[in-house]
């Protein structure tokens, strides 16, 4: 994974916890939603479970961001 980085020089953000991999490319929502029908891409929601209910993008796993330290051995690593 990449080092943290204070603020991401291609989205200007920080991410999640200051962390951000630089290598993921940018794809529009229309895209993103077609390699996710065809399993190429994993769609990670960090919202709150209640965040969530109110509304996620289908076929989203939902790992609120204040888990996600202690759940990471559940993200996919090839995608």
């Amino acid at each position: 994974m990449n080092e943290p980085t204070p603020n991401c020089h291609k989205c200007n953000s920080s991410g999640a916890s200051g962390w951000h991999r630089l290598d993921c490319p940018n794809i529009n929502l229309e895209d993103a939603l077609a390699a996710a029908s065809r399993g190429e891409v994993f769609l990670l929601d960090v919202r709150s479970p209640t965040e969530y209910a109110g509304g996620h993008i289908p076929g989203a796993t939902n790992i609120s961001v204040d888990e996600l330290r202690g759940r990471l051995s559940e993200l996919p690593k090839d995608r």
